[in-house]
């Protein structure tokens, strides 16, 4: 074969690699700004999607805090209203200890004054 030949062969060959490079990118031109468009929508979805996701989360958090504010509120109000009972349980216990601790001196005052009595009839 002659070198010419072998030379026009190769650019031939060349060519029509090089045609076939120049259509994939007139089709890869036409395909661009549809793929761009794609990925702007997929965008613009995950960004609603994440905005929605936020308010959703703020939204439970606000409720969190109000269930936790009203919850407290009620276990300080069941602690007070323990505390209430606490103290008049015990005002009535001390009651009626302080009547029996009076009960038991003015017996054992008696009992002195009896002793008292029945040592000075001797």
């Amino acid at each position: 074969m002659n070198p010419g030949t072998k030379l026009d062969a190769l650019h031939a060959e060349m060519l029509g690699d090089l045609q076939e490079v120049v259509q994939l990118l007139g089709s890869l031109r036409s395909e661009v700004p549809q793929l761009m468009a794609e990925i702007k929508k997929g965008g613009d979805d995950a960004a609603a999607a994440v905005g929605s996701a936020c308010t959703d989360f703020q939204a439970q958090a606000f409720a969190l805090a109000e269930f936790i504010k009203k919850r407290k509120a009620e276990v300080l109000e069941d602690i007070e209203q323990s505390t209430i009972r606490n103290a008049a349980t015990t005002s009535k216990a001390l009651r009626t200890f302080r009547r029996q601790l009076w009960v038991n001196a003015a017996l054992g005052a008696l009992n002195l004054l009896l002793l008292g009595y029945l040592v000075a009839l001797k």
